[in-house]
């Protein structure tokens, strides 16, 4: 029981860890944001370099966030299928799909983007799509995390309460 008991707190302690390293990702992209605004303000050749360094932060962030969070799926689902079963674990790994899939396709934005070959209107009308894309990635993951924390705190009250 002990085991078992560890391993619920181990993977409830990997959630803190992810969420963390979404607050950090947050702020690369805030950071890249508040660079984007200021080079479509200005026009500036200048800005666009400053602003190519920022994203490629933002993706290194993303690709921290996505490794770690891949490593967590693969335990969660191993681990966890005999106290949360079949059913559950397929609901699980199916989000999991999702919000991998999901990450990929905010850092395909990014890396896609050669942001010295845009116009500033381009540019401008791109970036929307891209902040709505990082924002709605980042809540899914939150929510997950919090919803799997939930669940998880049950199954630890439960394994505690059967001795």
């Amino acid at each position: 029981m002990s085991d078992q008991i560890q391993t619920i707190r181990g993977i409830i302690d990997e959630h803190e860890s992810i969420e963390q390293q979404i607050e950090q990702a947050i702020r690369s992209m805030e950071d890249w944001q508040i660079t984007l605004e200021s080079a479509i303000a200005s026009g500036e050749a200048l800005q666009i370099e400053n602003l190519s360094s920022k994203q490629w932060s933002l993706v290194q962030a993303i690709d921290s966030l996505e490794q770690g969070m891949l490593g967590h799926y693969r335990r969660e689902e191993h681990e966890l299928l005999e106290f949360i079963g079949p059913v559950i674990g397929k609901a699980l790994r199916i989000q999991h799909q999702e919000i991998s899939e999901r990450l990929r396709s905010v850092r395909l934005l990014l890396t896609d983007t050669d942001l010295k070959s845009l116009s500033m209107t381009e540019l401008a009308s791109k970036y929307p799509n891209v902040k709505k894309e990082l924002e709605d990635t980042y809540r899914l993951v939150g929510e997950h995390g919090r919803a799997e924390d939930t669940t998880l705190r049950l199954v630890l009250k439960g394994i505690v309460a059967r001795g």
